[in-house]
């Protein structure tokens, strides 16, 4: 029973590290530019076919499948922006209702690419069972954890210590009042774009092979980052982090017991609970504003 727990508990700390990567770019876009992005998780779906095709096709070693698609999309994402939301600046409906088009854009684009068919991203680390205590863990499901604590510890490190840093977080925090101190938005946002697509490739290259990757497989961790974002208060980092991982973890312990297809209505029931008891989130703090 100990080992099914613990088993349990490891399978939640790596869904909620996927959840944590995929949220703090969610959370960047709406703490910075204020829109909502719903196309964020088909930009996941789109890093694992450059996953995919680097180690299928390319044949690529698999550090350098994690390199390529973080680099392609940072690459992605500044340029849906400069086609896409650059025209949307400051409008509050315009970036969802057209992240919602560009989502299906996604998915049909990749679908007549590859096809519907699910496809299976190599990994050397897929096969190699590490023994914790009397539960055995894949390499590649363990890799997840430690390098989201270390790009969590960088991005803490960039948003308070960095010179771009602090400029992200005074736009976050008053973007007129920052481009009249010489801080130049737009600059600013482009960081923001890189910033989401590092981290969401990042999510995509280490998860991809755990998963079957599908052209539509975006649309649930849409659906996944936002309750993560509203139950932990919508801009702010600190908070996505710690609902990331309850989620995970719920999600780990419900599929456990049997109930998977129950799983998203658990969490959207949560995230009515907190909308009706805690409407702010956990952390009622937005990127860059301490009240």
């Amino acid at each position: 029973m100990l080992a099914f727990l613990s088993s349990l508990f490891i399978n939640g700390l790596v869904t909620g590290s996927m959840f944590m990567l995929v949220a703090l770019g969610v959370t960047l876009f709406y703490g910075v530019l204020r829109i909502i992005n719903l196309a964020h998780g088909d930009v996941f779906m789109v890093g694992a076919y450059m996953a995919f095709y680097a180690g299928t096709y390319l044949h690529l070693p698999y550090w350098a499948v994690v390199i390529v698609t973080m680099m392609g999309c940072a690459v992605l994402y500044p340029i849906l922006d400069l086609l896409v939301f650059r025209r949307l600046r400051g409008s509050e409906l315009g970036p969802l209702i057209t992240s919602v088009g560009l989502s299906m854009a996604l998915e049909s684009l990749v679908q007549g690419i590859f096809t519907a068919n699910a496809q299976a991203v190599p990994s050397p680390y897929l096969n190699n069972l590490v023994n914790i205590g009397t539960v055995s863990v894949p390499l590649q499901s363990l890799l997840m954890i430690p390098l989201t604590l270390v790009v969590v510890a960088a991005l803490y490190v960039f948003l308070r210590r960095t010179r771009t840093g602090l400029m992200v977080r005074a736009v976050a925090m008053e973007p007129r009042v920052s481009q009249l101190m010489g801080v130049r938005p737009e600059y600013v946002y482009g960081v923001v774009f890189v910033l989401a697509g590092l981290l969401v490739g990042l999510a995509a290259a280490t998860m991809a092979p755990e998963l079957y990757v599908t052209p539509t497989m975006g649309v649930e961790l849409t659906v996944d980052a936002y309750i993560v974002v509203v139950i932990g208060g919508f801009g702010n980092v600190e908070g996505a982090i710690v609902a990331a991982f309850i989620l995970g973890l719920i999600n780990s312990f419900v599929s456990g017991l049997g109930l998977a297809d129950w799983a998203t209505t658990i969490a959207l029931a949560l995230l009515v609970g907190f909308m009706m008891v805690r409407p702010s989130g956990l952390v009622a703090e937005r990127l860059g504003v301490r009240q």
